[in-house]
C-alpha cells in the first residue's frame, strides 16, 4: 500500500494533487481552524485529515509512510531541539527507503518577494520587532545546514537543489497585500511596525516591486525556493 504524509497542509489544495498517485493521503497541520476549512474544500475520498501537535506525529504508526512531504513550514518550526524532535518522528513514521522532502524559500537575493519586504522593513521600520518564535527566516535556505540537521536525524541520500520560480502579481498593491496576508512571521513583523513607519514601508515595497513590471502591467518577481530530500536508511 503506497501512503503519504503532508505536514502544514493549510488548505489541503496540495493534498489534493497526490490523491490520484496514492491509496492514502495523510493531511495534517497544526491549527484546527485550517483543518476544518481544508475538509469543507477538499473532499476526495482518500484524503484524511488531522490536526497534529508541533513535532509529535504519535496519531502515525512506526514504518507506515512512503513519503513524507512539507511545504514551506521548516523555516517556522522554533528552536534547535523541536527541529530534531521533528525529523526523528519523521524518520519513525516513514518504512525503510521511504522517502522527506521538504521545501523553503531561498535567500532574499534569489526569493526576491521576500526581499523586498525585508529591505522596506529595514529600511524604514524595526527589525527587531518581536516574532513569534522560530528561527533564522532564511537557516534551511543554506544547504549544508539542510544536509546536517538531516544527516543527524539518520536520513541517507540526501540531495538539495534550489528550484527557480516567478511570483505573477497583477499589481505592486498586490505585493503589499501579500506582504500582509502571508507567513505568520511576516504579517507579525509588518503588524509590530507603527503606523507611520508601516504606511513608508507599504510605499517602499510597492516602489521597489515596480521594477519587476512587464510590458503587459503584471509583475513577475523572481521566488526561488530550496528543496530538500532524503531517504530513510
Amino acid at each position: 500500500r503506497r501512503r503519504v504524509l503532508y505536514l502544514g497542509c493549510g488548505l489541503g489544495r496540495i493534498a489534493a494533487s497526490f490523491a490520484a498517485h496514492y491509496e492514502r493521503v495523510d493531511a495534517a497541520d497544526i491549527s484546527p481552524e485550517m483543518i476544518e476549512r481544508a475538509r469543507g474544500l477538499v473532499t476526495s475520498p482518500n484524503i484524511h485529515f488531522a490536526v497534529i501537535s508541533g513535532s509529535d506525529l504519535d496519531l502515525f504508526a512506526d514504518d507506515h509512510f512512503d513519503l513524507v512531504f512539507s511545504v514551506l513550514v521548516f523555516q517556522h518550526i522554533p528552536g534547535e531541539d523541536v527541529v530534531s524532535s521533528y525529523l526523528a518522528e519523521i524518520n519513525r513514521v516513514l518504512r525503510g527507503g521511504g522517502r522527506f522532502g521538504f521545501t523553503v524559500w531561498s535567500a532574499p537575493e534569489k526569493a526576491i518577494g521576500i526581499g523586498i519586504i525585508l529591505g522596506a522593513v529595514q529600511a524604514h521600520g524595526d527589525m527587531d520587532a518581536p516574532l513569534p518564535p522560530g528561527p533564522s527566516f532564511f537557516r534551511f535556505s543554506d544547504a549544508e545546514e539542510c544536509r546536517r540537521c538531516l544527516a543527524e536525524a539518520g536520513f541517507a541520500a540526501i540531495e538539495v537543489a534550489e528550484i527557480p520560480m516567478t511570483w505573477t502579481l497583477p499589481s505592486a498593491a498586490a505585493l503589499v497585500r501579500a506582504a500582509y496576508e502571508g507567513t505568520v512571521r511576516t504579517n507579525a513583523l509588518l503588524e509590530a511596525q507603527a503606523l507611520d513607519a508601516r504606511a513608508a514601508i507599504d510605499a517602499a515595497m510597492a516602489a521597489a516591486a515596480q521594477a519587476y513590471a512587464t510590458a503587459e502591467g503584471t509583475l513577475q518577481i523572481p521566488m526561488s525556493a530550496v528543496l530538500a530530500t532524503a531517504r530513510k536508511g
